[in-house]
């Protein structure tokens, strides 16, 4: 048959205070009601000498904001949760002989039951989440964070074709790729006009695109004419990039006539300077060869197209052809 209990009401307020709660009472029940951001604190505890097995029971129906003013609730000994102050609850207090035993059942209405703070490390298992149980509509944003995944827990298996999409992703820096630091910390590399990823086996920098052809070697090969009408033309050769001028070739492909040397004066025009002059003996025969190794450092200052180096021949008595072969190295 139904029966009775005497039962009691604590009202709370935003002023707090203590309530102390006579061990000799014949109150079952305390309804612990109020709703308010709290400015001071709020303290229930027993008075007297308690028994063996004495129980206090407390129905806690009251919504009071403790995180606001940094303040707190506390029952018996135990200081709630700032979650567990704003939600329902039965507070069960239960004295053990020496100190007071107080359980919290919270209430399968609230809807922040399940939290962090009451689930104990491992244990939620796979085994323990149905196939399809997790969808993103259940996930809050940022809810899972690093800290919440076992290295090597997403694996290429664990996720399914075209499910991350551009819309998961951070918000990258403009023009940028995602690397790793020198530190392993995955981080944005910003990658200006021209520029490309550049490693040098601690870290990723962005250079320029030009860089990657440093130390590179090129030819530029042309015919010059000691002949008559061709002797003293100048022919001018473009080179579009920064380089030395590491070796000059000629090569005779049409004998030297007799009776002097033939010339061949190579300037840089841009700055007017000579980078090399090569002397073609006299009556050199086919397949003679000589070589000059100037090392002259060549720049592209005035952009590219613009700059360039110009060969002029010279012989009084003409006749001849020679190749050039000219060896650059970028820098």
């Amino acid at each position: 048959m139904p029966f009775l209990k005497v039962q009691d009401t604590i009202a709370i307020t935003s002023s707090g205070g203590s309530f102390s709660l006579d061990v000799n009472a014949s109150t079952e029940i305390y309804n612990i009601t109020g709703a308010a951001t709290m400015i001071s604190n709020v303290t229930i505890a027993p008075l007297g000498t308690p028994v063996l097995g004495l129980t206090y029971v407390f129905n806690y129906k009251a919504v009071l904001d403790i995180t606001t003013n940094s303040t707190s609730i506390t029952i018996f000994g135990q200081t709630l949760t700032a979650a567990q102050a704003l939600n329902s609850q039965v507070i069960e207090c239960s004295y053990n002989g020496t100190s007071w035993d107080v359980d919290i059942q919270s209430s399968f209405d609230n809807s922040n039951i399940v939290s962090t703070s009451n689930i104990q490390n491992n244990a939620i298992t796979s085994s323990k989440i149905a196939a399809g149980a997790i969808s993103t509509s259940s996930l809050a944003d940022d809810s899972i964070s690093t800290v919440k995944l076992q290295d090597d827990a997403v694996t290429t298996s664990k996720i399914d074709d075209d499910a991350v999409t551009n819309d998961k992703l951070n918000t990258m820096t403009a023009s940028s790729v995602k690397i790793g630091n020198a530190s392993g910390t995955p981080t944005d590399l910003a990658l200006g006009n021209g520029k490309i990823p550049m490693g040098n086996g601690t870290s990723i920098t962005a250079v320029d695109k030009g860089a990657t052809l440093v130390d590179s070697y090129d030819t530029l090969e042309t015919i010059v004419s000691f002949e008559a009408g061709e002797v003293t033309a100048i022919l001018e050769l473009y080179l579009p990039y920064n380089c030395t001028i590491y070796k000059i070739k000629a090569s005779v492909i049409k004998a030297i006539a007799g009776t002097d040397d033939g010339t061949i004066t190579i300037v840089d025009n841009f700055l007017t300077t000579t980078i090399a002059t090569m002397t073609i003996p006299a009556s050199s025969a086919l397949s003679t060869y000589v070589t000059a190794t100037p090392n002259y450092a060549y720049e592209d200052i005035s952009g590219i197209n613009a700059g360039k180096i110009s060969l002029t021949t010279n012989k009084t008595t003409p006749g001849g052809k020679v190749a050039i072969t000219i060896i650059t190295k970028r820098t």
